[in-house]
This record gives C-alpha cells, sequence and structure tokens, in this order.
C-alpha cells in the first residue's frame, strides 16, 4: 500500500475537472464534488475581476437562510452587527499598475502572450480559490445536472441560492454552467452500501474543514 504522499503522484487519475464544455464526459459513478468560481480576466481592467470576486465571497444568509448584508450577534453584555460587505480595493496597487502597464504594451505591440499566459495561469489557479459548494453523489453525472436545473418547488438549493445572488450583485458568472465542477470517484470501496456511507462521512469532513459558503443550508 502506497503512502499519503504518493497519492499526489496519481493524484491527476481521480481529480478531474469540467465546464459546461464536457460536463456531459462527467463520469456517471460515486464520489464527491464541489463548485469553484472561474478566474476568468476577460478584458484588461485586473481591478474590476478582483472586484467580482470580492462579491462572490459576500454571500452571507439569516437563520432562514435567505441573503442579508449584515448579521447581529452578542457577545459578553454587548450586542454587534457584522456586515459582509467588502472594503474596495485601492486601485493604486503596484501589481494592478504592472497590469496595465503589460496590457498597454501589448496593445502597443500586439503581442499579447505575456498577458495571455498570465490570464491562463490565473484561470487554471481557479482550484487554488475556496469551493462555493462542497457534496457528494452516487452518480456524479446525475447530481451535476440536478444541480445545472432550477428546482422551481425547493428555493434552499445550491442552484437557486448562487443565481439569485449572482443576480443581485451582478456578477461576471451569474449561471451554474458558468462555474467550474471538481470530482473526486470514490470507486475504492467494493461494499455499496458502505460506499454510500463512506462518501457521506468525507462529505461531511471536508464540508466542516472548508466551509463552503453556498452550502449554508
Amino acid at each position: 500500500m502506497r503512502s499519503l504522499n504518493e497519492e499526489l503522484k496519481f493524484m491527476h487519475e481521480k481529480v478531474k475537472y469540467f465546464t459546461f464544455e464536457n460536463f456531459s464526459k462527467i463520469p456517471s459513478k460515486p464520489g464527491v464534488y464541489a463548485w469553484f468560481y472561474p478566474l476568468r480576466i476577460k478584458n484588461s481592467d485586473l481591478h474590476s475581476f478582483i472586484e467580482d470576486l470580492n462579491k462572490v465571497n459576500d454571500f452571507l444568509t439569516d437563520k432562514d437562510n435567505k441573503y442579508c448584508s449584515s448579521v447581529n450577534f452578542s457577545a459578553g453584555w454587548n450586542d454587534y452587527q457584522f456586515s459582509n460587505i467588502h472594503e474596495p480595493l485601492d486601485k493604486t496597487k503596484d501589481f494592478i499598475k504592472k497590469w496595465n502597464e503589460l496590457y498597454e504594451h501589448a496593445i502597443l505591440s500586439g503581442d499579447f502572450k505575456v498577458v495571455d499566459s498570465i490570464k491562463r495561469l490565473i484561470f487554471i489557479s481557479s482550484i487554488l480559490m475556496k469551493p462555493l459548494y462542497v457534496g457528494k453523489s452516487i452518480n456524479l453525472n446525475r447530481r451535476c445536472q440536478e444541480h445545472l436545473s432550477n428546482n422551481k418547488t425547493n428555493s434552499n438549493t445550491f442552484h437557486n441560492r448562487f443565481c439569485e445572488f449572482a443576480l443581485k450583485k451582478n456578477l461576471n458568472c451569474k449561471r451554474i454552467d458558468d462555474l467550474i465542477f471538481a470530482s473526486i470517484v470514490t470507486n475504492d470501496f467494493e461494499d455499496v452500501n458502505q460506499s454510500t456511507e463512506n462518501e457521506a462521512m468525507i462529505e461531511r469532513i471536508l464540508i466542516n474543514l472548508i466551509k463552503p459558503l453556498y452550502s449554508v443550508r
């Protein structure tokens, strides 16, 4: 049996990433999964791109699972109010200035190789972000399709929570099929019943460790 560190050598065999271009290729097998917000820099405005990501993390629900912009809590003898509205990013940051210089040079020279390379690396780094949602399923492909569908009889679904918030905040990605679906097949467990129990346990562990914002019900 190989060590845990050796698992990293084979990670690409189990962890797979999908977008709207290949959702149909998600395996119809049991496993755990996560949704990620894609880091797509679509134009030269790096500041707006970062602010969009900040808005994604503004999501907060109250005890009735409704979106709210602040939450009240008591500590000691006092009552406090926490606001989830982030402080806007300073446009004069050095890395933003450097990006603007790179983009301006690309426009003047017609050579976008460096800019495109940075955009690609940032996009790949989407998987380094905190996932929006974590779950498990006995059929990953079917569960992905369920998330893509709007369940009108149940407003408290990941689809409805995210899409409603995205529309309200005018996020760049407003639909589930704009996101990245990551899956890990858990077919190491031969017994079906044991597999279901283990996947449920893995899901609970991951949710408690990662605390994805949009997994709150």
